[in-house]
């Protein structure tokens, strides 16, 4: 587990602090788990497929996207839609970037449980 994590709850929990408090470490416990469980996921066979051909799809859409001026209003709103629509499948796996996120809230929040 994340060590910044264990010394949030052992802050948060012996220190005395308010039950919302508590309740905000233990819903960042279970995004971080939920995270981890994304990646985990995201690497079994069929669905890494999927991954990766969504996630070349969206890079294919932004080189057009940045090289090719001659796109018209409607072509460009499409490749937007794309890039779009698989970020929002790709979400359901993570993307990588879910458990850095996690993992940057619960060291704000050790950062300020130390100070205060």
């Amino acid at each position: 587990m994340n060590n910044n994590l264990e010394q949030l709850k052992l802050l948060v929990f012996k220190g005395g602090y308010d039950p919302e408090s508590r309740q905000e470490v233990i819903r960042l416990e279970k995004a971080l788990e939920d995270a981890a469980v994304k990646e985990k996921l995201a690497e079994q066979a069929p669905f890494k497929d999927f991954v990766e051909w969504a996630t070349d799809r969206i890079q294919q859409a932004q080189l057009l996207l940045h090289t090719d001026r001659k796109l018209t209003d409607r072509e460009r709103d499409a490749l937007f839609e794309r890039i779009d629509d698989c970020d929002q499948l790709l979400s359901l796996f993570g993307r990588g970037t879910a458990r850095a996120s996690v993992e940057s809230v619960i060291s704000d929040a050790l950062a300020r449980a130390k100070n205060s």
